[in-house]
């Protein structure tokens, strides 16, 4: 794994994590499955919106399934890290 891929997997890890938490504290409760389904799709909405508009809107830049693959990944890491610790506290 290149270490592009990382960034996007740490970025897209963190990115989840934040949008989990900020959820919680908003609603001030726990996540069910469905805010947990919208929080992941939101993620990964954004991660493959952000690959498409390297390809058409950024000069010199192009957009790539492996960094989206690398974004569902992040997205799927960080909130699983977020729920796990949000089960120990």
């Amino acid at each position: 794994m290149s270490l592009d891929k990382i960034v996007h997997l740490i970025l897209y890890s963190i990115f989840t994590f934040l949008l989990a938490n900020g959820y919680i504290k908003h609603q001030k409760g726990n996540l069910n499955l469905l805010n947990k389904f919208i929080i992941l799709t939101v993620g990964i909405i954004f991660g493959g919106l952000s690959e498409i508009a390297q390809t058409f809107l950024v000069v010199n830049r192009s957009g790539n399934l492996y960094d989206f693959i690398a974004n569902v990944i992040g997205c799927t890491l960080g909130l699983t890290i977020f729920l796990v610790i949000s089960k120990r506290n």
